[in-house]
This record gives structure tokens, sequence and C-alpha cells, in this order.
């Protein structure tokens, strides 16, 4: 069997990542993750915090994580990849997005990630 290699550009709908900004910890929001929250291929709210729904919205407008996409961590343990499986109630900060086409496509690529080969 042959491998066909393409880039992430061309099998993801799009290559991204979350805001570079700080925006400010409030009371009362939406989550805002960073890669420490990306354990073991899931992601872990425990100590994350709420951020504005402004700041989120912002965020969102560039790097809106959906369905089906997957997260890879860029800081700290850079690499560790999560398969958004459930709607996300969060945005993202320092946080490589790869946007995928369909759930077939994210789960392919989280696999991929995880394999020796990646």
């Amino acid at each position: 069997m042959m491998w066909t290699e393409v880039t992430a550009n061309n099998f993801c709908a799009s290559v991204r990542d979350g805001t570079h900004d700080s925006p400010k910890p409030v009371e009362k929001g939406r989550y805002l993750i960073t890669s420490r929250h990306i354990i073991g291929g899931k992601i872990d709210l425990s100590n994350a915090y709420l951020i504005s729904n402004d700041d989120f919205d912002a965020i969102n407008k560039r790097s809106k994580v959906d369905r089906w996409d997957v997260l890879i961590s860029m800081i700290g343990t850079v690499g560790e990849p999560c398969l958004v499986k459930d709607e996300p109630e969060f945005a993202i900060k320092n946080i490589g997005l790869f946007k995928t086409k369909n759930e077939l496509d994210g789960r392919w690529l989280y696999y991929y990630l995880t394999s020796p080969r990646a």
C-alpha cells in the first residue's frame, strides 16, 4: 500500500492557532484554555479561567473551535494532540488548531498525530 503525502493545509479546512493576547479573568463568562489544559488527549477545565463573552467572541472570530477539530499544544508539552468530540464551550490561547472537514478526517488526523510515525 502506498501512502499519499499531503500538507496539513491541504488535508484540513484550515490550520490556525488561538489568541496570543491575555484576556483578563472574570467571575462569569466562558472558559479560555491553553496548552496546559490538554492532558492525555482530553481537555481538562479544572484549572482554566473564565473570560468575558466579548473576549470569547473576539477570539472565536479568528480561531473558533468546532466539534471534530484537532488541537495541538504549542507551549510546555509541545505536540500533545486532542480531538474535540463534543461541542466546545471554550476559546483557545497559544494552541494549534487543525480545522477538519468532518468526523472521519478529525479522527484520522488525531490518530495519526498520536502514532509513532508522526
